[in-house]
């Protein structure tokens, strides 16, 4: 039965090339919009998972860790008093306006993180020659987007942010926004100025629990103590980032329908070949019944001419992936395409069960083909 199924597409090349392109191109459009998805709900949550906090303090109603308000200074110090807290820090992020030396201006996400506890694990990406109260660090993705004159953006390079010098001291890796609107990290006092943010507040306070204690309680005691702010541990401050940019924005809902759309497309394409493929071998297949096989032998040859032709396009397809996702990823932009092996395996299944929806027709045509049709 296989060395039939493969006889008949490698008989028919013309036929098979079109049904594999169409199952790798519908392969590779649903993998990539599924790693752009999964890169989203990534990134949409990047800030809240690298740092190494389990609660985080905010203003009431923060929907995403970019955008948010002030709150006093004094609620780390609050916080420091409940039970279960090893430490507390501030965290300060806003928005500011980058000026490069070459007149070039990139509105840029500030990050001021204190020094005295690397919350966000970016101590030693710092070069200890550049003086710290004017050195930021960029994501190392940034790097070539930010460049200029050819050349990607180097440790050195000067910049201004509200009237105060800013100096690039070092790349982070993994650590690149959502928005096209990158991060700068550097110290909280630092921030301050490029911000313009009174000495009195900041808009996060982090918190790390002792070992062993209960994150939960902690977080309730938090929240009794400290009004006027909204506590959250880190994994429901991650949920609320990455659907804020996900499904709020829109962009979860397009990914969808248009992974949607390319199983379609790829679906009407492979039905439409092998459809063709069959019309044209119905004195082969009445031959077979003639000679004594029945429905289910002929529906098990086109079904097999189908796996065949889903496997390959399935290979093929996530090759392109493969190299779209490289691709991305050397291009130093934002868009973030992430392939976990479930994403990647699941895909042989939707090939396959793609396939086989396409060579129904086919399949049904080729079963009610009359035996007699062998002696017209």
């Amino acid at each position: 039965m296989w060395r039939l199924a493969w006889n008949n597409l490698r008989h028919d090349r013309i036929r098979l090339v079109v049904s594999i392109v169409g199952v790798s191109v519908a392969i590779s459009l649903i993998c990539i919009q599924g790693g752009m998805f999964v890169g989203a709900v990534e990134t949409g949550a990047r800030l809240p998972r690298r740092a190494d906090a389990d609660i985080w303090v905010m203003s009431e109603k923060t929907v995403t860790g970019e955008f948010s308000v002030p709150i006093p200074e004094r609620k780390m110090y609050q916080a420091l008093g409940v039970a279960g807290v090893e430490r507390a820090g501030r965290l300060l992020v806003g928005q500011s306006i980058w000026r490069f030396s070459d007149g070039r201006q990139e509105p840029v996400f500030v990050i001021g993180c204190e020094s005295e506890y690397d919350w966000l694990g970016t101590a030693a990406a710092f070069d200890p020659r550049i003086l710290r109260d004017r050195a930021v660090l960029f994501d190392e993705r940034e790097s070539i987007r930010l460049g200029s004159a050819g050349r990607a953006l180097r440790v050195g390079d000067i910049g201004e942010m509200k009237g105060f010098r800013a100096q690039v001291a070092g790349f982070v890796s993994d650590l690149n926004a959502f928005a096209p609107t990158p991060y700068v990290l550097c110290d909280h006092e630092t921030a301050r100025n490029y911000l313009g943010v009174a000495d009195d507040q900041t808009t996060f306070v982090l918190v790390k629990c002792l070992p062993g204690a209960d994150v939960n309680r902690v977080k309730a005691e938090l929240q009794h103590r400290l009004t006027d702010v909204e506590v959250l541990t880190q994994n429901e401050f991650a949920d609320r980032c990455w659907k804020y940019w996900v499904v709020n924005t829109g962009m979860g809902m397009a990914l969808i329908l248009s992974a949607a759309l390319a199983f379609m497309v790829g679906t009407a394409v492979v039905g439409q070949t092998m459809l063709s493929s069959v019309l044209t071998k119905l004195r082969e297949f009445a031959t077979l019944k003639a000679l004594g096989f029945g429905n289910g032998f002929v529906f098990g040859v086109v079904g097999l001419q189908t796996v065949i032709v889903a496997l390959i396009g399935y290979a093929l397809g996530m090759a392109a992936t493969a190299a779209v996702a490289q691709w991305a990823g050397d291009l130093g932009n934002a868009v973030v395409i992430r392939t976990p092996p479930l994403l990647v395996w699941g895909m042989g299944p939707v090939a396959v069960m793609m396939s086989l929806m396409a060579g129904l027709a086919a399949a049904a045509r080729a079963m009610l083909v009359p035996p007699a049709k062998v002696f017209r």
